[in-house]
């Protein structure tokens, strides 16, 4: 587990480079001191990864940067955790034994993978063990009962749509 964290938490080391920024990012920026789980959803292969990198990258220079742990649950390493949520909680104690630091903001990409997420989110949230969570997931996945019922009151969701082809005209937040 330990070479699967340090492989996907490559800004403990340097910024994450070659992003292309998206007018969606200064919304979340702005947002980014809110208390609220900050859900993004969208169809594969839309951005919301590139998204998180971004705000990552924002964050580290304001935070330590091994304060900040983000976990692709899209990941094979993951495929055992798929489950119990409550393995969550294994992999970000092996990411503070490594850092020597508390992750103060939880990136967690793909949310979906993991089966029953939204109690291990909520529990989270409400305990206030992260200033800020982030996740991530697909559209059908993340509209459910669920996500609505448990979380409710406690996230914003921002849907992320796919860049047109003329990368000058970027689809954010509506629908054409």
């Amino acid at each position: 587990m330990k070479n699967v964290i340090i492989s996907q938490n490559k800004h403990w080391n340097s910024p994450y480079t070659n992003l292309y920024e998206r007018d969606i990012f200064s919304e979340l920026v702005k947002k980014i001191d809110l208390k609220h789980i900050q859900v993004l959803q969208g169809i594969r292969r839309s951005g919301k990864s590139t998204l998180f990198k971004l705000l990552i990258n924002y964050l580290s220079k304001k935070i330590d940067p091994q304060e900040i742990l983000y976990v692709n649950l899209d990941d094979p390493f993951f495929i055992p955790y798929s489950d119990d949520a409550t393995k969550l909680h294994e992999v970000i104690q092996t990411a503070q034994k490594l850092t020597q630091k508390k992750v103060t903001y939880l990136f967690l990409d793909e949310i979906q993978a993991i089966n029953g997420w939204e109690r291990y989110v909520k529990s989270v949230y409400d305990s206030e063990a992260f200033q800020k969570i982030f996740i991530t997931g697909s559209n059908s996945s993340l509209l459910n009962g669920d996500l609505a019922t448990l979380l409710s009151g406690r996230y914003i969701s921002q849907k992320v749509y796919p860049l047109t082809r003329d990368r000058s005209k970027i689809c954010v937040n509506r629908v054409k």
